[in-house]
């Protein structure tokens, strides 16, 4: 897990300790956030999170990405998802829905087959 941004070192710091985030890359232009994400992706599947108009490019990069907020359309059209409240609660949320959701479907794939 990485935080990836565009903010000033104080604030990614902060935010990376508030969180458990070992990781942290600041002060990053739009540009370094879509090749980071890329060769993330090739070495695997990634998940972006973003609020601003500039996070569009690195959503198209990511495995998943999600929006934080309805506070750009550009940013929601790139989006796999949109959390209207930016919470990692509601990240965390919508992961395990996810995964719920995929088991269901999967099950009923199989039991469709019997």
């Amino acid at each position: 897990m990485m935080l990836l941004s565009g903010d000033r070192e104080s604030e990614v710091l902060y935010l990376a300790d508030q969180v458990g985030i070992r990781e942290a890359l600041e002060g990053r232009s739009p540009e370094d956030k879509v090749e980071i994400v890329r060769r993330g992706t090739e070495a695997g599947p990634t998940m972006f999170l973003g609020d601003g108009v500039n996070d569009a490019p690195v959503m198209q990069a990511a495995t998943v990405a999600i929006a934080f907020g309805n506070n750009s359309d550009i940013t929601v059209e790139a989006a796999d998802a949109v959390i209207l409240d930016p919470s990692l609660r509601k990240v965390d949320e919508l992961i395990h829905l996810g995964q719920r959701m995929r088991r269901i479907a999967l099950e009923s794939a199989v039991g469709g087959w019997r």
